[in-house]
This record gives structure tokens, C-alpha cells and sequence, in this order.
């Protein structure tokens, strides 16, 4: 997870992401999204979700 900011102030930002690959061929598939610590420190999620090889 790549961050910036240490998530105790608003405006700070998270990029999560999972990638694996799923049927043991060698080829990982990639998922990605960001998050935002809002002003009232709830999370919100970025709008899209970045896909690299779905179904690999």
C-alpha cells in the first residue's frame, strides 16, 4: 500500500492494491483503487478501479 500523508489529517491519500496470479500460470492480474481521508476522517474511496489482467 503507498501512501501519502500518515492518515491522522485530512487530504491524505491511500493507494491500495492486490495483485496474484490466479491460476498458477505465471500471468498476475492487478487491482487498484484510492482512498482519501475526508475532512470529518471517514474514508472515502476513489471513483474508479483500476484492472491489469483480469482473467489473466
Amino acid at each position: 500500500m503507498n501512501t501519502t500523508g500518515t492518515g491522522a489529517a485530512a487530504a491524505d491519500v491511500y493507494n491500495v492494491q492486490a495483485s496474484g496470479d490466479l491460476n498458477c500460470n505465471g500471468t498476475y492480474s492487478l487491482f487498484q483503487r484510492t482512498a482519501t481521508v475526508a475532512a470529518d476522517y471517514s474514508i472515502r474511496g476513489g471513483s474508479g478501479l483500476y484492472i491489469s489482467a483480469e482473467l489473466e
